[in-house]
């Protein structure tokens, strides 16, 4: 498991690699040609930050087959009280899920 970064999608900005724990993507170009690189894609903890923080939706969970995910991929659209999960698999939508940021970690 893994992200996968859209270069498309992808503006510059620069929110995921300064939120990235493991310092594991990298920013590479210059001006507009900047954009998100996983730099070290093994190592990727799957804690989803960088997926949570991308304003262009340009980076996405992958579950491989590995794991049982089937090549689904999550993505994520964040706001002050939730996120709002996508599961998609080959460009489909599987399921959407919405959680609570406040309730999310609670046991």
């Amino acid at each position: 498991m893994s992200i996968r970064i859209d270069k498309e999608k992808c503006n510059g900005c620069g929110l995921c690699a300064d939120i990235c724990p493991g310092n594991l993507i990298k920013m590479v170009g210059e001006g507009k040609n900047r954009k998100a690189e996983m730099a070290y894609p093994d190592e990727c903890w799957g804690c989803m930050s960088c997926v949570k923080i991308c304003p262009k939706h340009a980076i996405e969970f992958y579950l491989g087959d590995d794991i049982g995910g089937q090549g689904t991929s999550l993505i994520a659209e964040a706001n002050h009280r939730e996120i709002d999960w996508t599961a998609c698999r080959k460009g489909c939508i599987l399921e959407k899920i919405i959680t609570s940021r406040q309730e999310a970690n609670k046991y």
